[in-house]
């Protein structure tokens, strides 16, 4: 009998919450969308698309677009060539720390757009540790401390850590694989300061804003399965990394921090996936977030950030 008045509950909740508003694909108009990622890593390389109606489901490209990106001191722009997929890409040019660099695109029609940011120093790690508590927790997953130490300096600064217990290289096709460890028991105070931590991060974001010493001394306890990630960039593991235990951290623009801050709010509260088929999901999600853009004429980021990989000694 119990069942017979849970379920009217639930599909009487789930109405109140539903609204039809009408959609006329018809006034649609396109929008430009630019996104790039600069690091001293990779070459220069930005996409253009734009917006597309609900219903279709696609990227669109805008292949025709110039791209071009100004280096502050330098008297000539790089020029970026289109490669496929709106990918527009520099001919072996490597953005530099500390460069400052101005983003523009005319995409005709639908308009022009421009960015800047600046690419940060690449941060200083020592004493990365995750040490084996011996404890399992009710979930049945292993307990460990995790312990590194940052150098901090006076300037506002914005990371980006990536806990990977272990990573393989020699896929076929030439991808690579990580696992990326994403629970967490009790959080460094700085990454509980984000409030992201209810979203369900597999990379956290923090800034030292916290911190009051030259050296910050970052204590987490963690547990929890891995998130498994595969990619077909070049692999950023040294040879002498590749299958150990590592982390990865990257100093980031604030432009970066901010954007990223608000993607895992943003990914976390929509209704897709695994969410549309469970009703509690559904019935407590959040309410949508808007997505942080520095970009002017267009929607979409254009940011900076520069990455250590280093290895994570695991004690038993």
């Amino acid at each position: 009998m119990k069942q017979l008045w849970i379920y009217p509950c639930v599909i009487c909740l789930l109405l109140a919450c539903t609204r039809e508003l009408p959609f006329d694909r018809g006034q649609f108009q396109p929008e430009l969308v630019v996104n790039g990622l600069l690091s001293p890593d990779s070459v220069m390389a930005v996409y253009v698309h734009q917006t597309v109606p609900l219903d279709t489901g696609t990227w669109r490209a805008v292949p025709g677009a110039e791209v071009q990106i100004y280096e502050a001191g330098q008297p000539e722009p790089v020029r970026l060539t289109h490669r496929g997929g709106g990918r527009y890409e520099a001919d072996g040019v490597y953005p530099s720390i500390g460069g400052i660099y101005e983003l523009r695109v005319d995409a005709g029609s639908l308009g022009q757009a421009r960015a800047v940011d600046t690419v940060p120093p690449k941060p200083v790690v020592w004493k990365v540790e995750m040490v084996s508590t011996g404890i399992v927790n009710q979930e049945d997953y292993r307990v460990f401390d995790f312990h590194m130490t940052l150098a901090n300096d006076p300037d506002q600064a914005f990371f980006e850590l990536a806990v990977i217990p272990y990573n393989e290289d020699n896929l076929s096709g030439g991808l690579y694989s990580m696992d990326i460890f994403s629970g967490i028991v009790l959080p460094d105070p700085v990454i509980a300061a984000e409030g992201n931590l209810d979203f369900y991060p597999k990379f956290f974001l923090f800034s030292n804003r916290l911190m009051d010493t030259s050296a910050y001394q970052m204590e987490m306890r963690m547990a929890g399965a891995s998130y498994y990630y595969l990619a077909s960039d070049p692999s950023p593991f040294a040879p002498d990394l590749i299958r150990k235990p590592a982390i990865m951290l990257r100093r980031t623009s604030a432009a970066y921090y901010q954007h990223q801050k608000a993607w895992v709010r943003h990914h976390y509260q929509q209704p897709i996936g695994s969410r549309l088929d469970n009703y509690v999901q559904l019935l407590f999600g959040g309410e949508p977030t808007p997505l942080y853009s520095n970009v002017e004429g267009a929607h979409g980021v254009f940011a900076a950030f520069s990455t250590v990989v280093a290895e994570m000694r695991l004690i038993r």
